[in-house]
């Protein structure tokens, strides 16, 4: 689970909607980066349940997303307020293709420290 102090909470949420963003995407999902100037970088996983019916589906995605976010949380660069949003993928995606998709995709986005 992500520390406290690295996810986005719900008063954040209405400053994102006056910061512009920068979206990215991959097969399995697409993510919307903002660069808000927060210190340590925090993150989101919204999935609606228009994406997975039952809420365990949703669940375990989530749970997936944010223990590769918290195993890399060292590499981020500070500043940014990142939501990933899970496309539609076969439920049981393997954990090490969602880790190596989701790098790729934060290296392409700038989020990562070099």
């Amino acid at each position: 689970m992500l520390p406290t102090q690295k996810r986005l909470k719900k008063d954040d949420f209405d400053l994102l909607k006056k910061t512009r963003n920068k979206t990215c995407s991959s097969k399995s999902f697409s993510l919307k980066i903002y660069d808000t100037g927060f210190n340590p970088s925090r993150f989101a996983v919204i999935i609606p349940a228009s994406v997975y019916k039952k809420a365990v589906q949703r669940n375990k995605v989530k749970r997936r997303f944010k223990s590769v976010m918290q195993k890399h949380t060292k590499e981020f660069k500070n500043g940014f307020a990142v939501v990933v949003y899970p496309k539609k993928t076969e439920p049981e995606s393997v954990f090490n293709k969602i880790e190596e998709e989701l790098m790729v995709v934060f290296k392409k986005a700038g989020v990562l420290t070099e």
